[in-house]
């Protein structure tokens, strides 16, 4: 049977780094918004310009979809992770709590 070990703090920690770097990403990625002139297309190709202008700015903004479900996952997850600490340590306290009232 294999077996799973966590260790909470470092797994919090670690998941509060994530949504650190994941914000300063964020940040960078709303700084620099995509900004194509329609003319840059050419002369008689406005139509395909503002094509392209929109295709790009659908990307950037489900890049940005992408970057708030990282830190919204990654929050979810510290969560749960914190959950299971709790769980864990009332769970082993009762132990430790039923060894002294035995030994009683």
């Amino acid at each position: 049977m294999s077996e799973v070990f966590l260790r909470p703090l470092e797994a919090m920690s670690a998941l509060r780094q994530v949504v650190a770097d994941n914000d300063e990403q964020r940040d960078a990625h709303r700084a620099e918004v995509p900004d194509f002139p329609v003319s840059a297309a050419g002369r008689n190709f406005g139509g395909h310009g503002e094509r392209i202008r929109d295709v790009l700015a659908r990307i950037h903004e489900r890049g940005g979809q992408r970057l708030d479900n990282l830190s919204a996952t990654a929050h979810a997850a510290h969560e749960q992770v914190r959950v299971f600490a709790d769980f864990d340590e009332s769970f082993g306290g009762s132990f430790v709590r039923g060894g002294e009232a035995d030994a009683k």
